[in-house]
């Protein structure tokens, strides 16, 4: 169980006043005053008790530790689920003369779990407050006097309550249109904190489970779907009680989750093509308009209706201008968008060459929207509100397909590539026919965009950014999959006329995850730690299966069984994944090996000559 997974809620920190009785299990604290007369400040006893929530009864065996000026003190509760600590050093304000105090709470239930059988519902192992601010009583009577500095007569209660982990929450997700998404990541979220309780991700019909979820809870949901576009939440939900039939697991079913842009963003296109006054081929020409993010779609969207029902093909204007030396008339065309609605591709029909056309859609964008409900925003540098003109070629003999080739070369800063990225080197053969060469590209197998044209050499350099999505150093370093980058070369005619197409040339991360470090954490009881840091991240499901680790111990010791694996992303300085591990049976010398099933985001197993470390 996550130690740093929640705080304790609301309803854990009520404090009451009553005294606790003597046969609690205490542990004290020596006073801090004894012999520090010129520094003397209050110390009270913090008591309470831990309260089964479904049964109303108290908890036996659970271990409260509380922190403070660098100290640790732990108590177990009675048969009562009575706790106290003495000599609690604690602050009181000059002016109200209240006494208060901070401290760092961990209540742990890792024994007391152990007396419930493996058929039976169990309790979360540990509640974790940083900051446990708590307001002492002074048991004085009569003493208002906001000078007098008392170090005793001081008491503070806490009642705590706990409840197995006895529920199951079943929902789905769909997105605007109320279509089920598929693998959307799924948080269940605390309700008063927000601190992560469990993720997981949807089926093929955007369904999702959180299983063993502690009971009388307030939660939410959070989903986002895979590309990272599309965000909701549903309203807090509290988890029901059965105080009468002990023996109840509860299937919660959660409002369905609708996921909706996350947008603050006016759309607005990135790029058309052909370009202004370009000069361009008339063979199978196509205008395309690439807009920043989707395109709501809606009645007047469609791309199927005839003219004349006051649809987008209506305030599409195409003309065919001249001949260059003669004038012409208006141009027929047919209008797509593709599967995600960024890109609106015209398909003119009748094209000749040595012609020249003009296209205008200002009119349209003025009346489409993004999902959000958001109005194209102009950019002048693209002249996406004016007139796009162009010409068309005539004809001469094109260049054959270029044969391309990535280069590697370690002494010019070509290498294989990491999830990172970094410089990729094409080169090609030259062909007498090529006035020119045209390098495309598509990410994350989006549709190919020119990348560089008027190319008069047969080389070209270009980087490809990041390998992975939704990754934003230093805020966001846990992306959400690999992606490949693919580049083509086409070599274009002294007509200006592209010729066929190279083979294309795909870059993916290309280098296998390491294992960097192994720390053992002793500090739990009942189990140990073993954080594993690798310095690329993991896809999830290899990282978290824990047939994929294996520690070798030595002869004689104790046998490390593996119960839980937790991939714990991105931690400051590596990429983590805890181990759990059975306590105190690492010992030095001994060796942790990872399997090849551990793998990176694109599918690398892990490199052979580091998937081993010696404690």
């Amino acid at each position: 169980m996550n130690k740093n997974v929640l705080f304790i809620i609301a309803a854990l920190m009520t404090i009451v006043f009553v005294a606790c009785k003597e046969e609690d299990k205490t542990d004290t604290i020596v006073n801090p005053n004894q012999n520090s007369a010129s520094t003397l400040r209050p110390v009270g006893t913090i008591s309470g008790k831990v309260i089964d929530r479904h049964t109303e009864k108290p908890v036996q065996g659970a271990i409260i530790s509380i922190a403070f000026n660098g100290s640790v003190v732990k108590a177990t509760t009675d048969e009562s689920g009575s706790f106290s600590f003495a000599n609690v050093p604690c602050n009181r304000d000059a002016t109200t003369g209240i006494v208060t105090g901070t401290y760092q709470l961990t209540v742990s239930l890792v024994e007391v779990n152990k007396a419930i059988p493996d058929t039976l519902p169990k309790y979360r192992e540990f509640y974790y407050n940083p900051s446990l601010n708590v307001t002492f009583i002074d048991l004085a009577k009569n003493d208002t006097s906001k000078t007098k500095l008392p170090v005793e007569n001081l008491e503070a209660n806490i009642w705590f309550e706990v409840a197995t982990l006895n529920t199951t929450i079943n929902g789905v997700v769909v997105n605007d249109k109320y279509d089920p998404v598929e693998n959307a990541t799924v948080w269940l979220r605390e309700g008063a904190t927000g601190d992560v309780l469990q993720r997981t991700t949807t089926n093929s019909e955007g369904k999702y489970s959180f299983t063993k979820v502690e009971d009388g809870i307030t939660v939410f949901v959070e989903a986002r779907s895979a590309d990272g576009e599309l965000r909701g939440t549903n309203p807090p939900f509290t988890l029901v009680i059965n105080r009468t039939m002990t023996t109840l697991y509860p299937q919660v079913t959660a409002d369905r989750i609708v996921l909706t842009p996350i947008d603050n963003v006016d759309p607005y296109i990135v790029s058309i093509s052909p370009e202004n006054l370009e000069d361009v081929s008339p063979t199978n020409l196509k205008i395309v308009y690439r807009f920043s993010e989707p395109i709501k779609q809606t009645a007047y969207t469609v791309t199927n209706a005839p003219q004349g029902l006051g649809t987008l093909i209506d305030d599409i204007q195409f003309n065919f201008i001249s001949l260059k030396k003669s004038a012409a008339g208006n141009t027929n065309f047919t209008l797509a968008w593709d599967t995600t609605y960024r890109i609106l591709t015209i398909t003119p029909s009748g094209i000749v060459g040595s012609g020249k056309y003009q296209v205008n859609i200002a009119t349209a964008l003025g009346k489409i929207t993004d999902r959000a409900g958001r109005n194209v925003a102009p950019r002048p540098i693209i002249g996406d509100f004016e007139t796009l003109t162009f010409t068309t070629n005539g004809g001469t003999q094109l260049p054959a397909a270029p044969n391309v080739f990535r280069r590697l070369n370690t002494g010019l800063g070509f290498n294989l590539l990491n999830f990172t990225g970094g410089n990729v080197g094409l080169e090609w053969n030259m062909d007498n026919h090529a006035r020119n060469y045209r390098v495309y590209r598509s990410i994350d197998e989006q549709p190919f965009v020119l990348l560089a044209d008027n190319i008069m050499d047969v080389r070209y350099t270009d980087n490809t950014g990041l390998l992975v999505t939704s990754y934003n150093p230093p805020a966001d370093r846990d992306p959400f999959k690999a992606f490949t980058v693919r580049y083509k070369v086409v070599g274009v005619s002294k007509d200006l006329v592209e010729g066929p197409e190279s083979a294309i040339i795909a870059i993916q991360d290309d280098i296998a995850p390491r294992l960097i470090s192994a720390v053992v954490d002793s500090s739990t009881t009942g189990f140990d730690y073993v954080y594993l840091r690798f310095d690329e991240p993991l896809a999830i499901a290899t990282a978290q299966t824990t047939s994929n680790y294996n520690i070798n111990n030595l002869p004689g010791d104790i046998a490390s069984v593996i119960s839980e694996a937790v991939y714990l992303g991105w931690t400051g300085s590596s990429y983590e994944v805890r181990l759990q591990v059975t306590e105190q049976s690492i010992r030095a010398s001994e060796v942790i090996t990872i399997t090849n099933q551990v793998k990176d985001l694109i599918g690398n197993a892990i490199d052979p000559n580091y998937n081993w470390l010696t404690f």
